[in-house]
Parts: C-alpha cells; structure tokens; sequence
C-alpha cells in the first residue's frame, strides 16, 4: 500500500472521506466535481450511506487517473505539411517514422527544412486535453509548440524545447529528460515507450506522464499559455512514434 493522505471534498454530496495518493487528489477532485455518479462504477471504491472509503493501491489510483484523463481525451492528427522530408507518415497519419531516404513532400510556408521533425493539425488553446504516444527507437522528443515556432534552419528556435515557444519530453536510450527554453531537467523514473501527455491550457500546466501498468507522473511544466498549442514531435535514427487511440479498457 503506498502513503496515503485524507482528503475532505465537500462541493458532493453526501459528505465523501478518501483517502489517496497527494500527487493525484487534483484528479479524484475534478473526476467527482464533473461525474460523481461514476464513483459506483469503479469496483475499488467501498460505499456506505455517509461517507466512501477509498484505500487504494498504486494501481487503483493510476486507473483513477486515467478514467479521469480520459475525459480530456483529445484524438490528434499528423500535419503532413509540416512533416521533414526523412520523416513518413502512415496509419492515417497516426504514425510517423524516421526514414534513411527522402520523401519528396511539396514545399509549404510549415514544413520543417533542418530539423526531423514534424507537428500535429490540431490547434489546442482554452481547455484540457490528454493524449498518448508509443515510442520506438533510442531518440524521440515528445512536445508541444507555439504556432510562431520557426520552420526553417538549424537554430534552436526551430527544435522542440530549445526555445521558449516550445516544451518537450526526451526518451533517449531509455532514459527521460524534458527541456525548455534549452533548459535540460533529467528525470529519474523507470522507462515505459508509452508516454501519456496533459495540456491544462487554462491552467497554464503541461504535464508528462510514463504509462505502463501504472502511470507516473515524470515531470510537469507550469507557465502561461497565451497562444493555440500543437503537439509534434522530433525524430533521430530508426526512431517513430505512434498516436494512440484510447479506450477504458487500454488501462
């Protein structure tokens, strides 16, 4: 069992006791706020006329957290018109792939000329949003960027996290940093190839998550948004990554 914390959520009624992990009670909080008729779907959860006791494992919570991501799902698009030559993509553009030939993608204003990397069509600006990818390879970066992110040339204001208008996870043989502003934090946690990703626009808060039978929380960035956020990423080697669609019963 892992350390608990009590916590008193007053705004449903009747009154509820849980007890859950400090790092998550963020999410149980919002999970009742919005749907607390949920609370009898999820068999962990002891219910009684006054109160609901929740002793939890790491497991129990980690699946509490991502029914309570899983609202926030938002499915995500590859844009080809931003995609780098030495980048393919595929499985309706769920997928892209880090390629040794070129592919010869039409010139556009969007389109990466240096960099390998490539950004998703959907503008995310005002609301929450959770989305998953599977990594493979021994170098990707995991990101999100301001639409003034440079296009063309090497410079650090074209590469996800070297720049202020951008923020990137790492996965680099099995081992995670994130950056921005070209800032490195190295973070210490057992790897998983399945990254989970949270964009609380309003909240000013992005936060990574490694996903494997539990979730984990690697790092969270807190800033202020003020511009529509697209999610890319940046491909080295033999490298792809995989958009992931979500259902309950992926965890």
């Amino acid at each position: 069992m892992d350390t608990l914390v009590l916590l008193h959520i007053s705004p449903v009624s009747p009154l509820l006791v849980c007890y859950l992990l400090l790092s998550d009670f963020v999410y149980l909080y919002r999970l009742l706020l919005s749907s607390p008729e949920n609370l009898h779907e999820l068999p962990f959860f002891g219910v009684s006329s006054t109160y609901i006791s929740v002793p939890v494992t790491h497991s129990q919570i980690s699946s509490l957290v991502f029914f309570s991501l899983l609202s926030d799902f938002c499915p995500l698009t590859l844009d080809i018109n931003t995609a780098h030559r030495v980048l393919r993509l595929s499985e309706g553009n769920k997928k892209v792939t880090r390629e040794r030939t070129v592919t010869e993608y039409p010139d556009h204003p969007d389109r990466f000329d240096r960099w390998a990397q490539v950004l998703c069509r959907e503008a995310l600006t005002g609301s929450r949003c959770y989305w998953e990818v599977e990594c493979s390879g021994d170098f990707v970066r995991i990101g999100v960027a301001n639409k003034g992110l440079r296009r063309k040339g090497w410079g650090r204001e074209c590469c996800l996290g070297d720049n202020d208008k951008s923020w990137c996870l790492l996965c680099y043989h099995s081992q995670y940093s994130v950056y921005h502003n070209n800032k490195q934090t190295v973070i210490s946690s057992p790897y998983s190839p399945r990254i989970g990703v949270y964009l609380d626009w309003p909240a000013g808060s992005l936060s990574f998550y490694s996903v494997s039978q539990t979730m984990t929380i690697l790092h969270r960035f807190n800033t202020s948004f003020t511009e529509p956020i697209y999610p890319g990423f940046y491909l080295n080697g033999n490298s792809s990554v995989t958009i992931s669609h979500l259902t309950p019963c992926d965890h």
